[in-house]
């Protein structure tokens, strides 16, 4: 990209750059951007909408509570990826419902004492 003299802006990180990073250590990777002259207000939020989307929400905490708490998030982004990963949450650990009752079958009598 550097080559080519494109400009990395939000829409790039997002679609193109961040779902290719190794994010098994986000803070690694950060730093290899910000080698890159970007800034961590650009940087934040597409790393955490990935890490969202790969089911990381440990290392999206570390990163907005604990690493960078006062750099603001594209809120847009953040919110819709959270969402996401909510819904992804809850029907992981929903228990499957249980069968239909056929409406043929009689039901079955009580147990005899």
């Amino acid at each position: 990209m550097l080559s080519l003299n494109i400009t990395i802006d939000h829409e790039t990180l997002v679609q193109y750059l961040c779902p290719r990073l190794n994010l098994s250590n986000a803070q690694l990777a950060i730093r290899k951007l910000q080698d890159r002259d970007l800034k961590i207000v650009q940087i934040l939020t597409p790393i955490s909408v990935c890490l969202l989307d790969k089911n990381d929400i440990e290392q999206v905490m570390e990163l907005c509570f604990t690493q960078f708490p006062r750099t603001k998030l594209s809120h847009e982004d953040f919110i819709s990826a959270l969402v996401e990963y909510y819904i992804d949450f809850n029907d992981w650990f929903r228990p499957p419902p249980p069968p239909p009752l056929s409406p043929l079958s009689p039901p079955s009598p009580p147990p005899y004492h």
